[in-house]
C-alpha cells in the first residue's frame, strides 16, 4: 500500500499500521475491489498530497454472485474526496432495449414516426414545472405563474423568497453517464425530482396558491430556473443543500455571482441573511425572467421604460431620414420618424391597418393584435390542454367560467382583469363564447344550464323559471342522465313538483334536449370547444385578429385585388397606393390641410389647379388596365413634378416618357424571370411583351393616357 499515498513522508509507525490493516482484511475473508481509472480518492485542496483512503471491501460470497464488479472513482468537485461507484458489468438485464440502425435516422418517415410516438408521452414524463420545448407548454406559461404567485403573496401579505438561479455552463461539464442513472432514479425529472422529494419530506416549504392550494416551489424553462419558498432559514438552507447535491450529481455549476435572491413581504435584513447563505446578490421586484418583467404593474409607464429605451436606441432619427416610405412601413413608422417636426398623416391609422386587399398596408394594429393574443389564453383555458399555469388559474379564479363575472374583485390580478375585458369585447359578439360552439362528447365538461351548448344562449337564460327550481345547477351533462343499452336518457331533478304552466316549459326544454343527446358511436370522446368560422375549427391569432378588425367576412376591394402583385419597386408601389388613396401632397390637398400657398396652379402646366383627380392619376379604369406600366408613369411624373418644384427643373414630357419606359422595362425583366424581350421590343410593342388579352382596351387606354398628359403639359394643342 506504499504506492497509495503521494506527497507526504512516512513515519516510523506507518509500516506497522499497513500490516495491521492487511491482516484485518485477510482474517475477515474480505476482498478489496481494485480501483479503475484513478489511483487516489482523496486530495489536499492545493493538490500536493494525494491518497487512496476510500475503498470498497466485499465478501467472497458477494464476489461469487457478482464476479464482474468494478470500482470507479468520480471526479472531485467541491469536496476533497471522490465519490465511488461500484458497478456490475456482466448483468443479464433481460430483453435488450430497441436500438435502430443509423441509416433509419435518414428516413423522414421514421423520424415522423418517432416524433408522433414521443408526443404522446413527453407531457406525462417531463415534470409540469418545465415549460420548454413541449407541445402545449410555452415561454410565457412560467411568467404567468410567477406573476400570479407574487400577486397572491402581496395581496395576502405573505412572506416569500424568490431565488433566480444561473448556471456557469449548461452542458460542457455534464457527467452524462451519471445523468442516465439519475434520470431513472428520479423519474426523468433531474433537479425537479430532487425538489419534489424535498417537498414531500417537508424539508422546504412551497408557496400555496388559490383555494385549492396548488403548491409551487420551482419553475423552469430549459436552464432558466426560478425558486419560490416561504421566508424561513430552513427552506433557504435546504435549497442550498439541493443545489450542492445537484452540482455533485450532474457536474453542472451554479453561478452564484450571477444568481439573485429577493424577498416579498420580507424585511431587508432577513433578505440580506438569505443572500449571505446563498452567496448571491439581492434583487428587487419587478425583476426580469425570460426577458419579461415579473411582479410589476404593467399599467404604469415606468414598467415599459426599458422597452421604450431599447426601441429608441434601435430606431434612431438619422436612420428614419435615410429610409423610403416602403422602408418605414417595414419598420411600422410612417409619417413622423426621422423628422424633428410633426408631419401630416395623409391616411388614417385605421385605414393603414386594414389588409392590403381592402386598401390598407396590412400594418398590424398593436392594440387589436394584443387583444387577439389575450384571446389565445382564453382558448387555451377552454381547451383540453393541461399544465401548471392552468391549475393555478382554476385554483384562483375557477377556470375560464370565472371570466363571465361582470363584477370586479380585489382578489384578481391585473392580467385576469384584462382577460375578462377581452371576453366581453364586442368584436366577438355578445362575448368570447359566441365565437365558438361545443361539440358534445362524454358530457363531462359541458354544464347543462350555464354553458352555451344547445343554442347561442345558456338554458339558464332561456328558461329562468326552471333554472331557479332545478337541483342540477352547476352539473355537467353526464350528471343529469344515464345510459340504458347505449341509449342516453335525461333525468332532471327539481326542488318541488312543477306547476301546470311550468310543465309546458319542461316539455319545450325536453324537445330541445332531445335534439342533441350524448352518444357512444365511434367511441367515447371528450367534449370539445370549436372555433366558429367558415374555414377554421381551431383558434388562431390570425383569425381572431381579423375578427376584431371587422375583416372576417369582408370581401376585398376590386381596385386593390391584384395591386400588390405588380412587378414594380416598393417605393413606386407605395407612391401609387397613395395616389389611389388621394394621399399625396398636391396643392389641392395641402390647401385642404390648412397650409397657405402662394400659388395653387399645377407646376407642370401652370394653368389648372393641381389635384390628383384633375391629372387622372387615380382613375381606376386606367390603373386596372395598365397595371405596372401605370405605376411607372405615375412614379416618374410625380418625381418630375418634384424636380420642377424643388430643384427648378424644366418640363420635358418626351424625356420623362422615355424614363418611364426604361423603368417599367427594368422592373418587369427583373421581377419576372420568364421575360426574354429586349428594351427595343418593349418600346415598340409592349402589348406583345406583356401578352395582354385585352389588347384593344389596352391600346385605347395607353393612347388616352398619352394624349391626356401630352395635352396637359402643352406638347400638343
Amino acid at each position: 500500500m506504499y504506492g497509495e499515498r503521494r506527497g507526504q513522508n512516512y513515519n516510523a509507525n506507518y509500516g506497522s499500521e499497513i500490516q495491521s490493516f492487511n491482516k484485518f482484511i485477510e482474517e475477515s475473508s474480505l476482498v478489496d475491489i481494485p480501483l479503475v481509472g484513478r489511483k487516489f480518492t482523496w486530495y489536499k485542496p492545493n493538490g500536493t498530497v494525494k491518497s487512496r483512503i476510500d475503498r470498497v471491501l466485499v465478501s467472497l460470497e458477494w464476489l461469487e454472485k457478482w464476479p464482474g464488479s468494478k470500482l470507479y472513482a468520480e471526479g472531485r468537485s467541491v469536496l476533497d474526496h471522490c465519490a465511488l461507484v461500484l458497478k456490475e458489468i456482466n448483468i443479464d438485464w433481460g430483453p435488450k432495449p430497441f436500438r435502430c440502425l443509423n441509416v433509419w435516422q435518414k428516413d423522414g418517415r421514421f423520424k415522423e414516426f418517432v416524433r408522433n410516438k414521443l408526443k404522446r408521452v413527453l407531457n406525462k414524463v417531463i415534470d409540469p414545472r418545465q415549460s420548454a420545448f413541449l407541445e402545449g407548454r410555452g415561454l410565457l406559461d412560467s411568467v404567468l405563474v410567477a406573476n400570479e404567485i407574487l400577486e397572491e403573496v402581496k395581496r395576502k401579505k405573505k412572506e416569500c423568497v424568490v431565488f433566480k438561479m444561473d448556471y456557469e455552463k449548461a452542458y460542457d461539464s455534464v457527467s452524462w453517464e451519471f445523468i442516465y442513472y439519475m434520470m431513472g432514479r428520479l423519474d426523468f425529472c433531474g433537479l425537479a425530482g430532487v425538489v419534489r422529494q424535498a417537498e414531500e419530506k417537508k424539508l422546504v416549504e412551497s408557496i400555496e396558491v388559490g383555494e385549492k392550494r396548488v403548491k409551487v416551489c420551482m419553475l423552469q424553462y430549459a436552464d432558466d430556473t426560478l425558486f419560490f419558498c416561504k421566508a424561513s432559514t430552513q427552506s433557504v438552507l435546504t435549497l442550498k443543500a439541493i443545489l450542492k447535491c445537484f452540482e455533485l450529481a450532474f457536474g453542472l455549476k451554479v453561478n452564484y455571482s450571477k444568481s439573485k435572491v429577493g424577498g416579498v413581504g420580507v424585511n431587508i435584513n432577513q433578505t440580506m441573511t438569505f443572500a449571505s447563505i446563498l452567496n448571491c446578490d439581492i434583487m428587487k421586484t419587478p425583476f426580469s425572467y425570460l426577458g419579461v418583467l415579473v411582479g410589476g404593474n404593467h399599467k404604469r409607464c415606468v414598467f415599459w421604460e426599458g422597452v421604450i429605451t431599447k426601441l429608441r436606441n434601435r430606431l434612431s432619427t438619422w436612420k428614419g431620414k435615410t429610409l423610403s416610405l416602403a422602408g418605414r412601413v417595414t419598420k411600422i413608422f410612417l409619417w413622423e420618424w426621422g423628422s424633428e417636426n410633426r408631419k401630416i398623416a395623409w391616411v388614417a391609422w385605421d385605414k393603414i391597418c386594414q389588409s392590403k386587399d381592402n386598401g390598407g398596408l396590412g400594418v398590424i394594429d398593436i392594440e387589436k393584435f394584443n387583444l387577439a393574443l389575450l384571446g389565445k389564453w382564453i382558448w387555451r383555458l377552454k381547451s383540453e390542454e393541461s399544465g401548471l399555469w392552468k391549475d393555478i388559474i382554476e385554483s384562483k379564479y375557477g377556470g375560464w367560467r370565472g371570466l363571465r363575472s361582470q363584477d370586479q374583485s380585489c382578489k384578481e390580478s391585473m392580467w385576469w382583469r384584462d382577460l375578462r375585458k377581452v371576453w366581453q369585447l364586442e368584436g366577438w359578439g355578445i362575448d368570447f363564447e359566441d365565437r365558438g360552439q361545443w361539440e358534445v362528447g362524454d358530457g363531462k365538461e359541458i354544464r347543462l344550464w350555464e354553458d352555451k351548448w344547445l343554442e347561442n344562449i345558456p338554458l339558464m337564460h332561456k328558461f329562468p323559471r326552471l333554472y331557479s327550481i332545478s337541483l342540477d345547477t352547476g352539473c355537467t351533462l353526464s350528471q343529469v342522465g344515464s345510459w340504458s343499452n347505449n341509449d342516453w336518457s335525461w333525468k332532471l331533478r327539481w326542488r318541488r313538483n312543477l306547476f301546470v304552466w311550468e310543465s309546458s316549459l319542461l316539455d319545450l326544454l325536453m324537445q330541445k334536449l332531445d335534439t342533441k343527446r350524448l352518444t357512444r358511436e365511434g367511441g367515447v370522446k371528450p367534449d370539445k370547444w370549436l372555433w366558429r368560422d367558415v374555414d377554421y375549427t381551431d383558434f388562431s391569432v390570425k383569425v381572431a385578429y381579423k375578427c376584431l378588425m371587422g375583416e372576417e367576412s369582408v370581401v376585398g376591394e376590386d381596385l386593390f385585388a391584384n395591386f400588390w402583385t405588380l412587378k414594380t419597386l416598393p417605393s413606386a408601389h407605395f407612391l401609387a397606393w397613395r395616389v389611389l388613396r388621394n394621399a399625396i401632397p398636391t396643392k389641392d390637398n395641402l390647401s385642404r390641410c390648412g397650409i397657405p400657398l402662394i400659388c395653387d396652379r399645377c407646376p407642370l402646366c401652370g394653368v389648372e389647379e393641381e389635384s390628383d383627380v384633375q391629372t387622372s392619376w387615380s382613375e381606376p379604369r386606367i390603373y386596372q388596365v395598365l397595371g405596372g406600366i401605370w405605376v411607372g408613369f405615375v412614379s416618374e411624373i410625380w418625381n418630375h413634378r418634384n424636380r420642377v418644384v424643388f430643384e427648378n427643373g424644366r418640363v420635358d414630357l418626351v424625356e420623362e416618357f422615355t424614363v418611364a419606359q426604361r423603368k417599367t422595362w427594368s422592373w418587369v425583366t427583373v421581377k419576372e424571370k420568364s421575360a426574354a424581350f429586349s428594351y427595343l421590343d418593349w418600346c415598340l410593342d409592349p402589348i406583345c411583351c406583356m401578352r395582354f388579352r385585352l389588347m384593344i382596351l389596352f391600346c385605347t387606354a395607353v393612347k388616352e393616357v398619352f394624349m391626356l398628359y401630352a395635352y396637359r403639359f402643352g406638347v400638343v394643342s
